[in-house]
């Protein structure tokens, strides 16, 4: 099993569902280090986080428990936009998030 920490589309029951197939049962978390922004994909905006200078900035969310093939579904769903990378949650887990990919221009909440 995969832990993976989401703060966006993919804490909605209903999403998740869509995108993998199933609802996940969660648990809270916080990631420290982190910004929440924002970023237009198509028509539509969407949260997205990155790295932050201040040493205040959390970030709330979710902690979900998949599959290798269910990350890989959530892959596909958050594009190129996105990059998953390891971090360590406020709980000690140590996690995948998506991040911002620096390679697109990201606008702020």
């Amino acid at each position: 099993m995969n832990i993976i920490f989401v703060y966006g589309t993919l804490c909605n029951p209903k999403i998740q569902k869509c995108v993998i197939g199933r609802v996940i049962e969660s648990s809270f978390d916080r990631l420290s280090g982190f910004k929440l922004g924002n970023i237009t994909l198509g028509l539509n905006d969407y949260p997205i986080i990155e790295k932050s200078e201040k040493s205040d900035a959390i970030i709330d969310g979710i902690v979900l428990h998949v599959t290798d093939s269910e990350l890989i579904k959530m892959d596909k769903y958050e594009t190129d936009a996105y990059k998953r990378v390891k971090v360590l949650l406020e709980s000690g887990i140590e996690s995948w998030v998506y991040l911002a990919n620096k390679k697109y221009e990201l606008g702020r909440i």
